[in-house]
């Protein structure tokens, strides 16, 4: 961890490295980055448990859980701090991951990837859900950063799977997947179809059903395609079912706040939390919004987990060339 710091400090945070009991010393704390090292199946010093909240809704069946009242003490506390997880269950993985950190900003493509999904909500929402997809890939981006788009909504050609994998195979700064998703796939592209090497994705939002959970059996898609050799530096996804009407202004949050000179992936989050709660938003994306009861906008606030560094730069426009990436132990870093 000794390198994460160092690098840290020298882009301008102020890291501290505290023991898991004294997460609760953060809910008065001033904002900050926050990452969580361990995972709540793993033993020894890596063994960190999550939050698991009941169901806010009949459509969702089982408890869910997630990180944020772990730092922010309950869902009813508003997001302050950008909350990561490194879901690592032993030295070997750890190193792992951090290794990636230390590196350089990867030479990915310079390109956002869309893809919408099949949400499977029904023709009206499907067919709402591909419009304001094109809506947000169609934005103006900055020069030198492109943007491309799929969509398995609402016919997808049968050859759209292996292009998706190859994409990912190619490279990009930020993949946007809304649309459904299982555990271990969304829209059938399961994690053992993923490359090998992780591909060359830098940050991925998952803006779906299930795909972010960390806490059952079996690993999820974000959490092992996290730790794959040359995975991605972060993942936001969800750890139950989300819902179609909050996921759009998450996922077009998270793009707008990734776009703001040297953003870190924290930065992006905190964003994305804040929509859902009412922060200043499209029009359209408030209005869909709104749809949604107060209780189950509160849920998401634990529902979304960032596997990965919060205090990771995205990289889609960097403020400073000399920024590269990292990652700590249980910690508290503020710039």
């Amino acid at each position: 961890m000794a390198g994460w710091a160092t690098l840290r400090r020298q882009q301008g945070f102020d890291v501290q490295v505290l023991d898991p009991a004294d997460a609760g010393r953060l809910q008065q704390a001033p904002p900050s980055h926050v990452l969580l090292v361990g995972h709540p199946r793993a033993a020894g010093a890596y063994l960190l448990p999550t939050a698991e909240h009941p169901p806010p809704c009949r459509h969702m069946a089982t408890a869910f859980h997630g990180d944020h009242a772990v730092v922010h003490g309950s869902l009813a506390e508003p997001p302050r701090h950008a909350v990561g997880r490194l879901p690592v269950h032993d030295d070997a993985e750890l190193e792992r991951v951090l290794a990636r950190y230390l590196r350089p900003l990867p030479a990915e493509p310079a390109v956002v990837r869309f893809v919408d999904g099949d949400p499977r909500w029904g023709s009206a929402i499907n067919r709402a859900c591909h419009l304001l997809a094109g809506r947000a890939a169609r934005r103006a981006w900055p020069a030198g950063l492109a943007s491309t788009r799929a969509s398995f909504n609402p016919v997808a050609p049968a050859a759209l799977r292996a292009d998706v994998v190859a994409w990912i195979a190619q490279g990009a700064r930020l993949l946007v997947y809304v649309g459904h998703g299982q555990p271990d796939h969304v829209d059938g592209i399961h994690a053992h179809a993923l490359p090998v090497d992780g591909g060359s994705v830098g940050v991925v939002v998952l803006a779906c059903c299930h795909a972010g959970g960390f806490a059952a059996d079996a690993p999820s898609l974000a959490e092992r395609w996290l730790l794959t050799p040359g995975g991605p530096r972060a993942i936001l996804a969800a750890s139950n079912v989300s819902d179609p009407r909050l996921n759009p202004a998450l996922a077009d949050a998270f793009v707008r706040a990734a776009l703001l000179p040297g953003a870190t992936v924290g930065d992006a989050v905190l964003a994305a939390r804040r929509a859902l709660d009412g922060a200043a938003e499209d029009p359209i994306y408030a209005a869909l919004r709104l749809c949604a009861p107060p209780r189950l906008r509160r849920a998401h606030r634990g529902l979304y987990n960032l596997l990965g560094d919060p205090t990771a730069p995205v990289g889609l426009v960097v403020a400073d060339a000399a920024l590269a990436s990292g990652t700590t132990g249980a910690k508290a870093a503020a710039p």
